[in-house]
């Protein structure tokens, strides 16, 4: 069975909320309910092991498709965590989303050629995208 966790943004008082149960977690958030945005993690990692949550910036490439990294926020959909695609793709006309776990190897060191690693998220370091991802 898989451990859902999740992390909470304080919106008032511009902090992470990480470490919680999340009985406890959602207990504290649905008495505040408009202060928090609650985020769920993927269940991937990135290179290093590190957990990526929805709404974290990833800096991810497959070097058989592009030779530049890119930037993008991790977020859900009906097919799970996504990523933007690269925007050289983008202007193809090839796509404009794709999965997360294409790029990820959960630590492993098993997949060639992809690389992603959680370089922030969208509440403390949105700068990081510069491109609008």
């Amino acid at each position: 069975m898989k451990n859902l966790k999740f992390r909470a943004w304080d919106k008032e008082n511009n902090k992470m909320l990480v470490g919680y149960y999340p009985q406890a977690l959602f207990y504290y958030v649905e008495n505040n309910e408009q202060r928090f945005d609650v985020i769920q993690f993927t269940g991937l990692k990135d290179d290093d092991g590190k957990e990526i949550f929805q709404d974290d910036i990833v800096e991810i490439q497959n070097k058989n498709e592009t030779k530049t990294p890119y930037r993008s926020k991790v977020h859900w959909n009906y097919d799970g965590a996504q990523v933007v695609a690269h925007p050289a793709h983008i202007k193809m006309g090839i796509g404009h989303s794709r999965k997360l776990s294409e790029f990820c190897d959960c630590g492993f060191g098993g997949k060639y050629n992809v690389s992603c690693k959680v370089v922030g998220n969208i509440y403390e370091l949105p700068e990081l995208l510069t491109n609008g991802a």
